[in-house]
């Protein structure tokens, strides 16, 4: 992260947010006032500049909440959960 913003060459302010790295219905709650987050040890910051993200797996957290849902609460099969992705990828 350093070497990206000591070469910003536009002077662009970077901003960062929080990617949480186990996004599950289990590790939330929503209560009427709030969204509680749990378990965030997987939890990685994400840095954007210049309207980039900079970070490997940024769309991680979708992909295994969708996953992790889709098998453990629904018991979906693998060929479900693939249809699924895939149709995610064609909207």
């Amino acid at each position: 992260m350093s070497i990206l913003l000591a070469n910003n060459k536009s002077q662009a302010i970077p901003t960062t947010t929080l990617v949480h790295g186990d996004s599950t219905p289990w590790n939330t709650h929503l209560s009427t006032s709030a969204v509680l987050i749990y378990d965030l040890e997987l939890a990685q910051q994400l840095l954007i500049l210049n309207g980039f993200l900079f970070m490997s797996d940024y769309l991680y957290d979708c992909f295994h909440h969708l996953f992790q849902t889709n098998l453990l609460v629904h018991r979906k099969s693998f060929q479900e959960i693939k249809k699924a992705i895939d149709h995610l990828g064609m909207t």
